[in-house]
């Protein structure tokens, strides 16, 4: 910790940024850990992400409700639980480190400014999927279709759905939105008029690609560290199943909907964000939203709220007002069906 310390420290001294300095210490110590530490090390350390919800809802005096799903895998609600329009949040961490307690502050910013707009409540919940190395392709997606299924036994509908994911958690979401129209063979399909009201991508976390360098020695996630995750994601996957991690021409024929896909300028992964763009994009059926954050680094939406080491004022940037903003249109367009 005493390293960790001193390079932030260190960080804020040297280096003149326009954000606040919440922000940049949260954005050093995820880049500090991400490069020097062992993968694994956050796992260990955080222990799991329903132990972060745990102390985190303390922390906000906010009700703890958690639903057991199948596999071990959980459901936990941001708040108090409603069902009448739902956001289902799937979290980021290279498929390795758990949910960060930032994370559900940013849940719970968007569950506020939502309700605000709307005024009526809306159900924010996230699912604590299997990490690796327990959890192996499919087995991500097999959780994500399990907490889909348990919503829509509650009552939920399709078109009353949303869902949101950042990093390992976006790339879960394509997975979710392909599984629709064409079903894994080892995962339980939908039924086929199912239709989301809207998939919201933020950072999608993809693999590392020869010639996927990037322009930036900025981001959160370093190349090595990068190569890294993606030798541990790949590691024993089918070569059929491989277009599922890391989304191919041809992968999204037939998606239908509302997708918003956001990116940073500064992002190790941006060149991989505009080939998903343009998948998108060649989809007649799709309604895409595409925002660039013009300096931005890897899941920024995320990291505007800072660590709960960092208690303080959030930073709100643009590119969240916008994600907040899409989502509100996403049950506001339900209204005028």
């Amino acid at each position: 910790m005493y390293c960790v310390s001193w390079h932030v420290l260190y960080h804020l001294v040297t280096t003149s940024s326009p954000k606040p300095w919440r922000r940049t210490a949260c954005e050093t110590i995820a880049r500090f850990t991400t490069k020097r530490f062992p993968l694994f090390a956050p796992q260990y350390l955080l222990k799991s992400s329903v132990h972060v919800y745990e102390h985190w809802a303390r922390q906000h005096r906010l009700p703890r409700t958690i639903e057991v799903l199948p596999d071990d895998a959980r459901l936990m609600w941001i708040g108090p639980k409603c069902l009448d329009n739902v956001i289902l949040f799937i979290h980021g961490g290279g498929f390795v480190i758990p949910m960060s307690d930032f994370a559900h502050t940013f849940l719970l910013h968007v569950k506020t400014e939502i309700q605000k707009s709307r005024g009526e409540p809306v159900g924010v919940c996230t699912l604590a999927y299997n990490l690796i190395p327990d959890g192996r392709f499919p087995s991500q997606l097999r959780d994500a279709h399990a907490a889909v299924d348990f919503l829509f036994q509650l009552g939920v509908k399709p078109a009353n759905l949303q869902v949101l994911g950042e990093s390992a958690g976006g790339t879960i979401a394509l997975q979710l939105l392909r599984h629709v129209h064409h079903p894994h063979p080892a995962v339980e399909p939908f039924p086929p008029d199912t239709r989301f009201a809207g998939v919201c991508v933020i950072s999608p976390g993809v693999p590392y690609r020869e010639g996927d360098d990037g322009e930036s020695k900025n981001d959160l996630i370093s190349l090595r560290t990068l190569k890294k995750f993606s030798a541990l994601l790949t590691y024993d996957v089918l070569e059929s199943d491989m277009h599922y991690l890391a989304p191919e021409e041809g992968f999204l024929e037939s998606i239908q909907g509302r997708v918003m896909l956001t990116s940073g300028t500064e992002e190790l992964m941006a060149r991989a964000h505009a080939r998903l763009r343009d998948e998108f994009m060649r989809c007649p059926d799709v309604d895409l939203t595409w925002i660039v954050d013009e300096g931005g680094l890897h899941c920024g939406p995320v990291f505007d709220f800072p660590m709960g080491i960092f208690p303080g004022k959030p930073y709100i940037g643009e590119v969240t007002k916008k994600v907040v903003r899409w989502l509100t249109n996403g049950f506001d367009t339900l209204l005028e069906v």
